[in-house]
């Protein structure tokens, strides 16, 4: 199985990374893992120049997004892991999510889909307050229509709260619960019984 995960807090090595290594530390080692830190990539912004409604799965940008599209579309299975920022995604998740413009535009106008298959799709969110009501619905409304644009299927939403107080790394009961679940979804998606 081949996994394309990406962190996307502009912190390492806090919760949200921990939050991640952990899911992919519960998946069998003979996975190949491909772990990106947005952070470290050069992603421009979208700027709505409609390069790509006329270029069938082409940017005006030359630059690293090439190989984040690349990654989700080899892989078996996505992972997205975002820490909460005023209820929502990180500026670096959102300007990728943006950049997903070209294959809107190839599925829309073009009729053409780069993403021919569907995509099993894990999301874990990491919000340090403690809980409140609709705590991480802004995550779901940013990564709704992107899954869309890759044809994702979510298997699951992973989400922590109150990380501010109670940290999640090196927290053996939160690593234990996550590697739990990411057996469950490698399951899930050797079986394709989420198809």
């Amino acid at each position: 199985m081949k996994v394309f995960a990406m962190m996307s807090s502009h912190r390492k090595n806090k919760n949200t990374e921990h939050l991640l290594d952990y899911f992919l530390e519960g998946l069998d080692s003979k996975n190949e893992i491909v772990k990106k830190r947005l952070v470290d990539l050069d992603i421009n912004i979208c700027t709505a120049c409609e390069y790509c409604r006329d270029h069938l799965g082409e940017c005006i940008f030359k630059d690293d997004m090439s190989q984040i599209i690349q990654g989700m579309l080899e892989s078996d299975l996505i992972v997205l892991a975002t820490p909460l920022y005023f209820n929502s995604v990180t500026t670096r998740l959102k300007i990728m999510i943006d950049r997903n413009q070209v294959l809107y535009n190839s599925w829309y106008h073009i009729k053409d889909p780069i993403f021919k298959e569907r995509k099993p799709v894990v999301i874990l969110s990491v919000g340090g307050s403690r809980h409140y009501s609709n705590q991480f619905e802004g995550v779901t409304a940013e990564t709704q229509h992107f899954l869309t644009n890759i044809k994702g299927t979510l298997l699951d939403f992973i989400k922590y709260n109150n990380s501010d107080r109670v940290s999640l790394i090196d927290n053996e009961e939160v690593r234990e619960e996550v590697v739990k679940k990411a057996l469950e979804i490698e399951k899930i998606v050797n079986n394709k019984s989420w198809m």
